[in-house]
């Protein structure tokens, strides 16, 4: 188990948590945030080959984008491409994909995500 730091776009910094059984699965769950989202996930992945991973995740996603100009709460899914970096005592996570929403945010239903995921025994 470990907890993590995750810094990208479009949530700028997170916290969470991660099981992970190298070259199998991982699991995850974590709270993120930045000046225009914040939100919450949970998730896990499939180990493809080397140190790929094939992801996903579902996120609720607090913002303040919607046409009466209060917050609203909006739920999506992550799918995403992780790719393993062993450093040492270090691992970290490189994730690509993007975030699909159920309603459009900012007249958008899809946002590109990208990140980084430090992994803390």
């Amino acid at each position: 188990l470990f907890v993590t730091h995750n810094y990208g776009f479009p949530f700028a910094y997170g916290i969470g948590l991660n099981y992970m059984k190298t070259d199998n699965y991982f699991i995850s769950t974590d709270i993120s945030s930045s000046f225009v989202f914040s939100g919450v996930s949970v998730g896990g992945g499939k180990h493809l080959f080397d140190n790929f991973y094939a992801a996903i995740s579902v996120n609720g996603i607090y913002h303040g984008y919607t046409d009466n100009e209060k917050h609203k709460l909006d739920i999506g899914i992550n799918p995403k491409l992780t790719y393993v970096l062993d450093k040492k005592n270090k691992i970290i996570l490189i994730n690509t994909g993007f975030l699909y929403t159920f309603e459009e945010i900012r007249h958008e239903n899809m946002i590109v995500a990208l990140g980084l995921t430090y992994l803390i025994k």
